[in-house]
């Protein structure tokens, strides 16, 4: 059984990883083909869960954002503060939003290859991958 949880590890990054490898491309190519031809149900599965998995990796990216615009912004619970406590409560209100992206994140890529699994991840704060489109947007 050596090195069984590495082979575990290993296998569990490259089902999101293929994920966003087949799903991403299909959706340019879906767009750039026909726009009036809607996608095979295999290609739709794919754009699906390629969105999921792409919110997910999107979300885990743009976590150090979160305690630093908290902190600069500001929570609006505490807008008649003054200054210093108020970004200082709002750098840790930031870990706390940051901290759920990421395991909200990690579960959207961990759960991304079971069909019509609802979108877990919160709204993202920015976008650094283009082709993935949150549920609530």
């Amino acid at each position: 059984m050596q090195g069984f949880p590495e082979r575990l590890h290993a296998g569990c990054l490259l089902v999101p990883i293929l994920l966003l490898a087949l799903g991403a491309p299909g959706l340019a190519a879906a767009q750039d083909d026909d726009e009036d031809e809607e996608p095979g149900p295999f290609m739709a599965y794919l754009q699906e869960r390629g969105n999921n998995a792409g919110i997910g990796l999107n979300g885990i990216l743009t976590f150090p954002a979160d305690p630093v615009m908290f902190a600069v912004e500001g929570p609006e619970v505490l807008d008649g503060w003054w200054a210093p406590p108020a970004h200082f409560v709002g750098f840790f209100a930031g870990l706390l939003q940051g901290s759920y992206r990421v395991v909200m994140g990690t579960l959207d890529i961990a759960f991304a290859p079971f069909p019509k699994f609802p979108m877990l991840g919160p709204v993202p704060r920015y976008k650094l991958l283009s082709f993935v489109q949150h549920d609530d947007e």
